[in-house]
């Protein structure tokens, strides 16, 4: 049941959020042609965040944008990167196991995706990296795979409840937040 004060649901489902639509709309638009950037949408817990940015996938869809999601487990006990091994895994099974083993340092993408390890290229011997290095080479390597993939067509990448995120996860959307904007990637999250 309608108010009259209710605004009219518009043609996508949505009510009131015709803006922030718009702006999403815009970022996919400059994704697709080879600007990529980072948005988040926030708000209460209800009010309409998901349905915000699945409205935003499909348009992402109809514009040739290949849409990977991840989602933050907000009960607790997920390993570290959870929405990123979501994300890859995703990612391998669009792009393929062969395309991504040809990304420099993919070997410590293994740590994240353990089916890829005998898919993926091995260490050099004797490169043991001390943890913040080793931290590094990681988000280097899913930065470089998303990269890649988005080289094939532009890519969106949704993550869902970061409020909910494990620090790591936040470190590498911050890391790929930072390499996006000559890329046909466009990262979008949500949040309380």
């Amino acid at each position: 049941m309608t108010h009259s004060h209710d605004p009219p649901p518009s043609k996508n489902g949505l009510i009131g959020r015709d803006r922030e639509l718009r702006e999403l709309t815009v970022g996919i638009v400059d994704v697709v042609a080879g600007t990529g950037g980072l948005f988040l949408v926030h708000g209460e817990p209800g009010i309409g965040k998901s349905r915000l940015v699945e409205a935003a996938a499909e348009v992402a869809a109809k514009n040739g944008v290949v849409v990977h999601w991840g989602r933050c487990w907000e009960v607790g006990g997920a390993p570290a990167y959870w929405p990123w091994i979501q994300v890859l895994r995703s990612v391998v099974e669009d792009l393929g196991a062969s395309d991504i083993a040809a990304v420099p340092g993919t070997w410590a993408l293994g740590q994240l995706v353990p089916e890829l390890v005998g898919l993926l290229p091995e260490r050099a011997l004797g490169a043991d990296l001390e943890p913040e290095q080793a931290t590094f080479q990681l988000m280097d390597a899913v930065a470089g795979v998303l990269r890649t993939a988005s080289r094939t067509r532009p890519l969106a990448v949704i993550i869902e409840d970061l409020h909910a995120a494990d620090p790591a996860s936040v470190t590498l959307l911050d890391f790929l937040a930072r390499q996006v904007r000559n890329t046909s990637l466009l990262l979008i999250g949500t949040y309380r």
